[in-house]
């Protein structure tokens, strides 16, 4: 077995291990539902808006993070909340897409993996028509 196989799966599994951990730190901000910290200087930004073409695949873009950072983005909707995951580059951007599964306005907050404040780092709408 080479040295390199060996830490490709031990950082495979810290990833793994990264994505559940945001995951389950995600998870009681959510159920606390309608209180909303808002403290950051990120800006997001959903392409395309409006969506009005199948398969309604959006893209959600972060700008002024700090790089490196881990961050949730949660695009609330008439059916629930989905958690989108994504890693700032050293440029202080990010981008993570998705498939929007109901039509309306969909509300997406931006929050670093893990901060148990739930603090919006950044927020933005868009309307898939």
């Amino acid at each position: 077995m080479h040295l390199s196989s060996r830490v490709y799966r031990k950082l495979r599994l810290l990833l793994v291990a990264t994505l559940v951990i945001s995951a389950l730190a995600a998870a009681p901000a959510l159920a606390r539902g309608g209180k909303r910290s808002t403290g950051g200087s990120g800006v997001c930004l959903v392409t395309p808006n409006p969506l009005n073409q199948l398969p309604y695949i959006y893209t959600v873009w972060g700008s002024g993070f700090p790089p490196g950072m881990v961050v949730n983005v949660l695009v609330e909707n008439t059916l629930g909340t989905a958690v989108l995951l994504g890693t700032v580059g050293a440029d202080g951007t990010f981008s993570t897409s998705s498939v929007a599964n109901s039509k309306g306005t969909q509300q997406v907050y931006v929050r670093q993996a893990g901060d148990r404040q739930a603090t919006d780092l950044a927020h933005c709408s868009f309307v898939v028509d």
